[in-house]
C-alpha cells in the first residue's frame, strides 16, 4: 500500500516544509510529546507515498479538512460575538482541530501523487497554524516564517513547469486560509486585550477602553473608546444600577478599595414560598442569604428581582442591585462590607438576585470603617477644591441630605460628559475638571462629588459597576456592554443610610453611550443568546415539563415582540415552497420550448457559426453587443447609421446575408465564399486599428 519516494522535487520539499510548520507552531503554543509525533509523522509522509489510494477515502479527506476549517471559524466567530459555548468546549475544540487538521496535512503529503496540494495540504496546514494563534502569547514568529518561505518556494519550483492553473489553485487556497487567519484572529476574544494594547501604544495620546477594572485612576486617558461588547442580559422588574465595586482611599489620583475580607453567605435551609420561592426554583444553583438579612419582613413580596445572564467574566466581582438580600447561584457566594458580591464568574452563568425594594434606608456597612476613612482627603488639594466646597456648604441647609443635592446639581450644571476630554496637564485631575476643563467622563464627575462632599464633612464612597438602561432594552431583558460600564457615588445621610447619587448628567450620558439596535440581525443574536443562556441553565437544574415550558414561552415572546419578523418568515416559507412546485414547470416548459426550436430552425453548418461568432465580437467591440434574445438580422437593422465603421457596416451586412442564405434558404455557402468574408472581415478590422 505504501512505497518509498525514490527522488524529492522541489515542490515536495516546499509541501514539506508547509507541513511541518503546523506540529512546529503546535508544540510552541501547547507543547507536549504529540506535536513531536505528528513532525515524525510528516518526515515519514515524505519519505513513503501511498501506491493506491481509494477514491472515497480521498474525497473523504478533503471534505473532512475543510470540515475542520470551517467549523474552526465558526467557533471562533461564534464565541467573540455571542459567547454561547461552554468552557470545557473552549478549551478542548482547539487542539482538537489542531492536532486533526495536522494530521490531515501529513496523510495528504504522503498522497501528494493523488491529492492537488490546492484541496487539502496548503489549507490544513494553515489551519494549523490558525489554530496555534488562539493564544496569543505564543512564539509564532519561525513557523509562519517557514510556511512563507515553503509556500514561496513552492512557487519558484512550479513556475517553470507552465501550470499556472495549479499555481492558481494553491494561491487561491492561501489567500482563502490567510484571510480565515486574519478574521479569527483579529475577533477572537483570547486576542482582544493584546490587539487594544497594541492600538493603545501605536497612539499619541493614550486612550481607555470602557469596560470594570479593580481600580480607577484619572488622568491617564485622554479619551474613552466604547466597547460594544455585550457581558450580560438583565432581567429585572426595577431596572437600576449593577454595583460591582466600592472604593474608599483616594490619593488624589487613583481609587482603591477598603481592604476588609468578605463574608461567606449562609446557603438557606428554609423554603421559600409564594411567588418569590417560585421565581428562585427558576434558577440553577443554591439559595443565600445575606448576614443579618430581613427575611421576615413584611415589604420581602415587593423586593426587587433581578436574573443575570453573565456572558463574560467581570474581573473580581459579580455584578448586583445594592443591598442583596438572596443570592441564587450554583457557587458559593462571597459579600464584602459594602454589599459587593463575589467571587466573580469565570464564563457563562446565571444567577439571581433578590435586594431591598426602592425607598428602602439603606443602612450602614456591617463592618464601617474608621470615619477617617469616609472623609480622609490627600493633604495637597488644590486650595480651589477647598473654597468651592466652603460655599456649597453654606449656600443652604446644613443637613447631609441638603449639601448632596446642592452638590450634584452643581457639578450637572458646570460639567459636560465628554469621552474626549483631552490631556489632563497637572497632577490635580479633580480641580482641572472642575475649574478648567469642565468636560470628562463618569469616573471624573464621581470622584469630584466625592472629594466636595467629604470637604464638606458628608462620609461618601466611590462605586463603580453598571447601569441598566432603557435604551438596552430588547424585548423583556435588558442588554448591558462593557461600555455600559459606569461610576457614581453613594454619601451616607442620617436616618437613610448610604443613598445612591449619579452626579453624571443622564443624557448627555445617554447620548454619547447610544443604545443597542432594535431591529435587524444584531438584535435578534441578541435576543436569542440570552434566551439560550437561560435554557442552558435550566438543563442542569431541571428537565421534562419544565424546559418545554420555557421554550413555550421563549417562542411565545418570539412571536409576541416580533410580529414583524414573523411575518417576513412566513412569507420566506410561502415564498420557498412556492419555488419549490412551480419551478419544476418553468423549467420543463423552457426545455419544451428550446426542443421544439431545435427541431424547426435547421443547425447552422461549422462555417457559418464560427463567422457569426466573429462579427458578434467586432459588434460587442464597437459597444454593439447583441442579446442572446435578438435574431442577427434584427439587430443588424437596430444598430444606426453611423454607429460603425463603414468597413464593418458592410462586412456585416455580407456576412449576415450569408447566414441566413446558408441556414434558411437551402443555398450552401461556398468554401471560397467563407474564405472571402474573413478576409473581408479582417480588412475591416485592420482598417479600424490603423485609425
Amino acid at each position: 500500500m505504501l512505497e518509498r519516494a525514490r527522488t524529492w522535487r522541489g515542490t515536495d520539499l516546499a509541501l514539506f516544509g508547509l507541513a511541518v510548520s503546523g506540529p512546529l507552531a503546535l508544540g510552541l503554543s501547547w507543547g507536549g510529546l504529540l506535536p513531536r509525533a505528528l513532525a515524525v509523522l510528516d518526515v515519514f509522509a515524505l519519505l513513503f507515498l501511498w501506491r493506491t489510494v481509494p477514491r472515497p477515502v480521498i474525497s473523504g479527506v478533503e471534505k473532512g479538512s475543510w470540515l475542520l476549517l470551517f467549523l474552526t471559524g465558526l467557533f471562533g466567530l461564534a464565541w467573540t460575538i455571542y459567547p454561547l459555548i461552554p468552557e470545557s468546549v473552549v478549551r478542548s475544540f482547539p487542539p482538537l482541530a489542531g492536532y486533526g487538521l495536522a494530521l490531515v496535512s501529513a496523510i495528504s503529503l504522503s498522497g501528494r501523487h493523488r491529492w492537488r496540494p490546492a484541496r487539502v495540504l496548503v489549507p490544513s496546514a494553515l489551519g494549523v497554524l490558525v489554530v496555534a494563534a488562539f493564544d496569543p502569547l505564543a512564539p509564532l514568529r519561525l513557523p509562519v516564517v517557514l510556511a512563507s518561505v515553503s509556500i514561496v518556494a513552492g512557487f519558484a519550483a512550479e513556475a517553470g513547469t507552465g501550470r499556472i492553473r495549479r499555481l492558481a489553485r494553491i494561491a487561491a487556497s492561501a489567500l482563502v486560509a490567510g484571510s480565515l487567519a486574519i478574521a479569527i484572529i483579529h475577533f477572537l476574544p483570547w486576542a482582544q486585550p493584546f490587539v487594544e494594547a497594541t492600538v493603545v501604544r501605536m497612539v499619541e495620546s493614550p486612550v481607555a477602553a470602557s469596560g470594570f477594572s479593580l481600580e480607577s485612576r484619572l488622568g491617564d486617558a485622554s479619551e474613552l473608546v466604547l466597547s460594544p461588547r455585550v457581558l450580560m442580559h438583565v432581567t429585572t422588574n426595577v431596572p437600576g444600577k449593577l454595583r460591582a465595586g466600592a472604593f474608599v482611599h483616594f490619593d488624589g489620583v487613583q481609587w482603591r478599595g477598603l481592604g476588609s475580607p468578605p463574608r461567606l453567605l449562609v446557603a438557606e435551609a428554609g423554603a421559600i414560598g409564594g411567588d418569590l420561592g417560585s421565581w428562585l426554583d427558576g434558577l440553577p444553583g443554591q439559595v443565600y442569604a445575606a448576614p443579618d438579612a430581613p427575611l421576615d419582613e413584611a415589604w420581602l413580596p415587593a423586593a426587587v428581582r433581578t436574573r443575570i445572564v453573565q456572558l463574560a467574566p467581570v474581573v473580581g466581582a459579580l455584578p448586583a442591585p445594592a443591598e442583596p438580600l438572596l443570592v441564587r447561584r450554583s457557587e458559593p457566594v462571597v459579600i464584602d462590607p459594602f454589599g459587593i458580591l463575589g467571587p466573580g464568574g469565570r464564563g457563562l452563568e446565571t444567577y439571581g438576585v433578590v435586594s431591598s425594594p426602592p425607598g428602602t434606608p439603606r443602612p450602614a456597612p456591617r463592618v464601617l470603617p474608621d470615619a477617617r476613612d469616609l472623609l480622609a482627603l490627600p493633604v495637597d488639594l488644590d486650595p480651589r477644591l477647598l473654597e468651592l466646597a466652603a460655599r456649597l456648604r453654606d449656600a443652604g441647609s446644613p443637613s447631609a441630605e441638603a449639601r448632596l443635592a446642592r452638590t450634584v446639581a452643581f457639578i450637572q450644571s458646570e460639567c459636560h460628559y465628554s469621552l474626549k476630554p483631552g490631556r489632563f496637564r497637572t497632577k490635580q485631575p479633580v480641580a482641572e475638571f472642575l475649574f478648567e476643563k469642565k468636560r470628562g467622563y463618569c469616573e471624573y464627575f464621581a470622584t469630584a462629588a466625592a472629594v466636595l462632599l467629604r470637604l464638606q464633612g458628608v462620609p461618601t464612597r466611590y462605586v463603580r459597576g453598571f447601569t441598566v438602561r432603557e435604551a438596552n432594552r430588547l424585548g423583556g431583558h435588558y442588554v448591558v456592554r462593557e461600555a455600559d460600564a459606569h461610576a457614581w457615588v453613594e454619601a451616607f445621610v442620617p436616618g437613610r443610610g448610604f443613598v445612591e447619587a449619579d452626579p453624571t448628567p443622564a443624557g448627555e450620558y445617554d447620548a454619547a453611550h447610544g443604545g443597542i439596535e432594535r431591529g435587524g440581525l444584531q438584535a435578534l443574536m441578541a435576543w436569542i443568546s440570552g434566551r439560550w443562556a437561560e435554557l442552558r441553565a435550566l438543563i442542569g437544574v431541571r428537565a421534562g415539563w419544565a424546559i418545554v415550558a420555557r421554550l413555550g414561552e421563549v417562542a411565545r415572546a418570539l412571536v409576541r415582540g416580533r410580529p414583524g419578523l414573523v411575518t417576513l418568515s412566513l412569507a420566506l416559507f410561502a415564498a420557498a415552497w412556492l419555488f419549490r412546485r412551480v419551478w419544476p414547470l418553468v423549467r420543463k416548459l423552457r426545455e419544451h420550448r428550446k426542443a421544439r426550436r431545435r427541431a424547426l430552425e435547421p443547425a447552422a453548418p461549422p462555417e457559418l457559426a464560427a463567422l457569426l461568432a466573429r462579427i458578434d465580437r467586432l459588434w460587442a467591440r464597437h459597444g454593439r453587443r447583441r442579446p442572446l434574445f435578438r435574431a442577427p438580422l434584427e439587430h443588424l437593422a437596430s444598430i444606426p447609421p453611423g454607429a460603425l465603421p463603414t468597413a464593418v457596416r458592410a462586412g456585416s451586412e455580407r456576412v449576415v446575408e450569408a447566414y441566413y442564405r446558408g441556414r434558411f434558404a437551402g443555398h450552401p455557402v461556398t468554401a471560397a465564399e467563407v474564405r472571402s468574408l474573413h478576409l473581408m472581415l479582417e480588412a475591416a478590422t485592420s482598417r479600424k486599428a490603423a485609425s
